[in-house]
């Protein structure tokens, strides 16, 4: 079974909502689903407290009325050679707790209701299925050469003979 993919999802990154530091900015992010339906996100991020934070607002549903509003903690790390980056911390919450996982973006797969991290959704990437198809066919020739092998009694290799006369 394939794991859902975050080419699947809408996605959110720190550089698409982050670009200004400093006071309260607001700000809205579109996306069209493959099938031509149109989403679109508003979002203000907060600077001026010492735990900034982004607040996302939308709709879970294609009516418009289960209105989301949903606060996510931002978190910076500093750069080897100065500066810092901007981290996200995943919302999604277990036994009341948040995952708290720093990630660059945030995921919402079609039948989700909430941003979360790649891992709190199970998502892969496409390109990392693609690449474990050919290790997955391997495997599948090995497992089936191996059983043609048993059945036909050759469970151990060909021992070698000796000609005494040589």
């Amino acid at each position: 079974m394939t794991k859902r993919t975050v080419e699947q999802c809408l996605s959110i990154s720190t550089r698409d909502v982050l670009s200004q530091r400093g006071g309260v900015y607001h700000g809205t992010v579109c996306w069209e689903w493959f099938g031509g339906r149109k989403s679109s996100i508003a979002y203000t991020t907060d600077w001026r407290n010492a735990s900034p934070t982004l607040v996302l607002v939308y709709c879970d549903d294609a009516d418009g009325n289960g209105l989301v509003r949903l606060p996510i903690d931002l978190q910076s790390t500093r750069l080897r050679h100065g500066g810092q980056r901007w981290w996200f911390l995943c919302p999604i919450e277990y036994d009341g707790m948040p995952c708290g996982r720093r990630c660059g973006t945030l995921h919402l797969p079609p039948s989700g209701d909430i941003f979360g991290c790649r891992q709190c959704h199970d998502l892969s990437y496409a390109s990392s299925q693609d690449a474990h198809q050919l290790e997955r066919l391997i495997d599948q020739i090995d497992r089936s050469s191996a059983s043609w092998i048993r059945d036909i009694g050759m469970t151990k290799s060909p021992e070698k003979t000796v000609d005494p006369t040589s």
